[in-house]
Formats: C-alpha cells, structure tokens, sequence
C-alpha cells in the first residue's frame, strides 16, 4: 500500500523501466485511492493488465470496470 504519492510514482517507474528490459508482459498496481493512477495509466508505462469490479470493489483502490474502461481510453 503506498504511503504517498512518491510510492505510486516510484511503481509506475519501476514498471517502465522493467517493461523497456523485459520480454515478458508487466503488471504494476499500486492500492488505495492514491494508487488509482497505477490501475488506469500503467499501460502507458508498459503495464498490461489492470483490474476493475463490477459491483463492490474487492481491494483498497479498485473502481467500477465501467469507469476503468473510460479512463483507459483516455489514453488510447
């Protein structure tokens, strides 16, 4: 669980930096409302995989598919 921005920016680095030096696919999210950036802009950072609920959110952070879809487009 991050502690402060800095956390949630030191992963998504972390995730560009092994993506850009890796073959296999790269996964990084970090929890809680801070780490809501890591679910929905890690696929610009190399990250492939981000999680969204379709009801109650089952982890700390984790929002609706619906809007998880939206802001992945964003960025698309």
């Amino acid at each position: 669980m991050p502690h402060d921005k800095m956390d949630v920016l030191r992963l998504l680095e972390v995730v560009s930096e092994t993506a850009d030096t890796v073959s296999e696919k790269v996964i990084g999210i970090s929890m809680s409302k801070l780490g809501i950036v890591s679910r929905t802009a890690q696929g610009v950072f190399g990250g492939v995989v981000s999680y969204g609920c379709l009801d109650t959110p089952k982890a700390p952070g984790q929002i609706h598919v619906e809007t998880l879809r939206a802001q992945l487009n964003l960025y698309e």
